[in-house]
Formats: C-alpha cells, structure tokens, sequence
C-alpha cells in the first residue's frame, strides 16, 4: 500500500496528471486503466494532489539570443561548453526574422549575445556580463 501511494504521488508530480478539481482522477484512469477510481481515492486525497499542484512552479530554460558567425556570441557558447551548461539553454538565432523580432521587444535592440532568464527575471546582454551571470548562478570553478 505504501509503495502505491508513493508511486501515485511521483506520477502525479511528474506534472502529467495535474488538474483542478475532480478532473485529474478521470486522466490518471485513463493513463493507468488497471487502477479503480475507489483505490485513487483511498490512496490520495484531492486535497494532497491540489497542494502539490500549487507548490509545482514550471521551470523554464535560459535563453540566450545569438548571431552565427558573432565572435562575442562565440565566446559565450565555448564557456557553456566548456562547462557542460549547453543542456541548460536554449539557443535562440538572432539572425531569424521571428527571432529579431522578439528580441527586438524585449530589449528594445538586436544586440547579441542575449540573455533571457525568465525564472530569475534577468534579461542582459554583453557577452562578459553574461558568463559572469553563468558563474554565479551555476556556481562554475573557473580557476
């Protein structure tokens, strides 16, 4: 019994299953069909899987806008690799229209390297502000 509570419980922080009131029962139904609507209930309260969905916060990935061909671009990508921060980014090509664009209205510029970091409400350019940025809030050893 414990072990399917705690099953239930990481399948549902898994973020697949979270819905408001009573509809989440009939998803988690449909995602595992050998489990009762009765054997949720006795296993987790709607009250448990709501508090959860209210302590879960999306986690987005830094973006960073940059030029091909960009010297200070290309310096900000051989320190993520360096430092096996690629996984953490998402590169966005500034040379792209759509791209430009939004650039364009978020820093009012089309300068690159750009960083966007949505969680931390941190938007910079200046490709050595933003490997300094790297270094603290990934907590790198440069030395």
């Amino acid at each position: 019994m414990k072990n399917s509570k705690w099953f239930v419980l990481m399948f549902l922080m898994s973020g697949i299953c979270i819905f408001a009131e009573e509809r989440w029962k009939e998803y988690f139904l449909s995602c595992i069909p050998f489990v009762s609507l009765s054997k949720v209930n006795e296993l987790v309260s709607t009250e448990v899987i709501n508090e959860i969905g209210n302590n879960m916060q999306e986690v987005h990935k830094i973006q960073l806008f940059m030029y091909q061909n960009c010297p200070y671009c290309a310096v900000v990508e051989q320190f993520l690799k360096k430092h096996n921060l690629l996984d953490s980014v998402d590169f966005l090509d500034a040379g792209l229209n759509k791209n430009k664009e939004l650039l364009k209205n978020i820093s009012s510029k089309t300068q690159a390297p750009y960083l966007v970091d949505l969680d931390a409400s941190v938007k910079m350019p200046e490709s050595l502000d933003i490997i300094k940025y790297f270094i603290k809030k990934f907590d790198v050893n440069v030395s």
